[in-house]
Parts: structure tokens; C-alpha cells; sequence
């Protein structure tokens, strides 16, 4: 992956839009690292394949960015993303690494599945 580049991942969204799309959306405070105090608890969401059709994304800020995608009744909001990656065979990868590297949070776009490791 490497760091964001704002109009070419704005660019990227547009693909998706009004199309049904698979999404893997992804938030971790401690699955992929050590917790370090006493008592601490991982926070984490996984979600991965879920379809859905929006009919506006866009990319906002500065560093860190935030995604949004307009759906028909909400918003589907990814907020802490750094890096990127526009796979050949079209999917969408953003992801959000804290400062010595580990995930934070995972947005992906595509329009076939993406794989599951049983």
C-alpha cells in the first residue's frame, strides 16, 4: 500500500457508484498488536462481503482521510485511513496504520467477492 493520494482515490470511488459492490469494512484497537495495559480490551469490527449499492463516495481531509459513502437511507463512514491500493483486478483497498505500522481500520471495495479463510 502506500500513502494516500486524495483525487486518485477519489477517482477509484466513482467506479462503484450506483453498482452493487462487496465491502469489507474492518476496525481494530488491539487484534493485531499486543495489549499493553492491564485489563485492556481489544475494540473491534469485521464485516467482509457485505453488498451494498451507494450513490456517492467521496474522500475528505487532509491526512488522515476520511471515506463516506452515500447510501440510499444512510452513510456508510470510514474515518483514520492513511494508505491505499488500486488492485489490477479493480478492488479498492484503503487502509488506516497507526505510527508504528499496525491496522487500525480497513475499507475495501469490489465487485466480486473477496476471499475467506475458513
Amino acid at each position: 500500500m502506500q500513502a494516500i493520494e486524495k483525487e486518485a482515490v477519489q477517482q477509484a470511488l466513482y467506479q462503484f457508484v450506483h453498482k452493487d459492490v462487496f465491502f469489507h469494512l474492518e476496525t481494530s484497537t488491539g487484534s493485531y498488536r499486543e495489549l499493553e495495559e492491564p485489563g485492556e480490551i481489544a475494540i473491534c469490527t469485521y464485516v467482509r462481503n457485505g453488498v451494498l449499492k451507494f450513490r456517492e463516495g467521496k474522500i475528505t481531509g487532509t491526512g488522515p482521510y476520511q471515506v463516506g459513502l452515500k447510501l440510499e437511507n444512510g452513510w456508510l463512514y470510514s474515518q483514520g485511513l492513511t494508505d491505499w491500493e488500486l488492485m489490477s483486478d479493480g478492488k479498492l483497498l484503503l487502509g488506516g496504520h497507526d505510527q508504528v505500522g499496525h491496522l487500525n481500520i480497513a475499507l475495501e471495495l469490489s465487485f466480486t467477492p473477496f476471499e475467506c479463510g475458513e
